[in-house]
């Protein structure tokens, strides 16, 4: 029981730390987009197509607003929907001008093209919420809901809801001609990646095109991917308050990870959870030793949890990014030994320090901070697959105890706790730089 609580106040303070980082990537993010834009077009009311540099500001922010700048130095250019006709990233997404029912009036917005060909599927944001839309080669439009019903009982207070999938019955009777794609539909989600599948089928069905040829949005960018990694890791300690250094050691890390994208606010914006597994092993690699000291050893088994906010800049086969984040570790198996230089067995203290020291003492299980920044580069060989290598520097701090039972209380507490009497801090810094090197699905 106290175990669960310590750790769920460690993982409480580590989640508050990486909310206010995500919160400071954020603004700045949003600030440095101000300034860097994206390559891509604009097509105004009169047909005339501009290229320059367009803002993306997410899911959200593009549905209201194109800012275009001709060339990076001139001064952005706000667009309300309606004033021109499209806008769309080199790289990325695509937005035209559309009106459409909001609360029973029509309103000009910028909905987004999932698909454009013979028959288009378009989507927009209304009160939070996706909309989705199809407009076929002859004009005819038809939405697709999917709503909310609730029930109210004697005293008008609601007691249960329910959602009508209502866009399966609007998509049976826009796609009837294809009476073979109608079991499909039953079973059809409602998310784009669905939509735009069914959509693909109806258009192979009724124009014999076995590939749409028109635009189709790249779903990858905004899809959860999750993957394997290893790589090499260099490792040294410094001891806190002392001049005790040790030699860089090497050690191969091992783990997965789950990367979720944050594209309400901007695709290029993404979580990543890992978990990995490593062994530090430091033997006869310290110097700057006190003279009482002839070595030092410190030895653990690892699990970290790294979390980490992400940006990357998109590109059509290679996509740089940068990233921050804070590492949850676990040790265990740990050893920190220390051997005397010499001993004199007519000094029974001598005796008992030396067999003290050679004894052994332990490594906290949990290590503090654990901070870390990553540089990294995807490569993309198909649509669902990506290899990456990143380059990435931690720091954390840890503690030398003496008796096992500290791990139970947090770092702070156990070093209050901690009796170890040493010629130097039993706080020591490790720093590490390491080289990824994985498979993205």
């Amino acid at each position: 029981m106290i175990i669960n609580q310590l750790t769920r106040k460690i993982i409480t303070k580590g989640i508050r730390k990486i909310f206010l980082a995500f919160i400071m990537l954020t603004f700045y993010i949003n600030v440095s987009a101000q300034i860097c834009f994206y390559r891509g077009y604009i097509i105004t009311n009169t047909n005339d197509t501009i290229n320059g540099f367009i803002s993306d500001n997410g899911e959200l922010g593009n549905s209201s607003v194109c800012k275009f700048k001709e060339n990076l130095k001139s001064k952005a250019i706000r667009y309300q929907p309606g004033e021109i006709k499209s806008y769309r990233f080199s790289e990325g997404k695509y937005y035209k001008s559309h009106e459409i029912s909001v609360s029973d009036k029509k309103e000009t917005v910028f909905v987004e093209v999932l698909l454009e060909d013979k028959v288009s599927l378009y989507s927009y944001w209304k009160k939070f919420e996706y909309t989705y839309f199809l407009v076929k080669e002859n004009g005819d439009e038809v939405m697709l809901k999917e709503e909310m019903a609730t029930l109210l009982n004697k005293n008008n207070q609601r007691y249960y809801s329910f959602v009508i999938a209502s866009y399966k019955d609007s998509l049976d009777a826009a796609f009837a001609e294809c009476s073979g794609i109608e079991p499909e539909i039953e079973n059809l989600d409602y998310t784009a990646h669905d939509l735009m599948n069914i959509t693909k089928e109806y258009i192979n069905c009724t124009h014999n095109s076995d590939n749409p040829k028109g635009y189709e949005k790249d779903l990858t960018r905004s899809k959860l991917s999750f993957g394997l990694f290893t790589g090499a890791q260099i490792s040294k300690i410094n001891f806190l308050d002392s001049d005790i250094q040790s030699e860089y050691i090497l050690s191969v890390p091992y783990g997965i990870f789950l990367n979720v994208p944050v594209s309400l606010l901007n695709e290029r914006i993404s979580f990543q959870f890992e978990l990995y597994a490593n062994r530090l092993d430091y033997n006869n690699a310290f110097f700057n030793l006190p003279p009482i000291y002839k070595d030092i050893t410190i030895g653990s088994n690892q699990v970290s949890l790294p979390m980490m906010i992400k940006y990357s800049f998109l590109g059509k086969k290679f996509s740089p990014s940068i990233g921050i984040g804070k590492e949850f570790t676990f040790m265990f198996n740990t050893l920190a030994k220390t051997t005397p230089v010499g001993y004199d067995f007519e000094n029974q203290m001598s005796q008992i320090e030396f067999e003290y020291r050679q004894r052994g003492f332990y490594v906290h299980h949990y290590q503090k901070e654990g901070w870390f920044v990553d540089l990294g580069l995807d490569y993309k060989i198909s649509r669902k697959l990506s290899v990456f290598s990143n380059l990435r520097l931690m720091s954390g701090l840890n503690l030398i105890i003496e008796e096992k039972s500290y791990n139970n209380h947090l770092f702070d507490v156990a070093e209050k706790m901690n009796n170890l009497d040493n010629p130097h801090n039993n706080i020591y810094r490790t720093y590490s730089g390491v080289i990824l090197f994985g498979i993205k699905f």
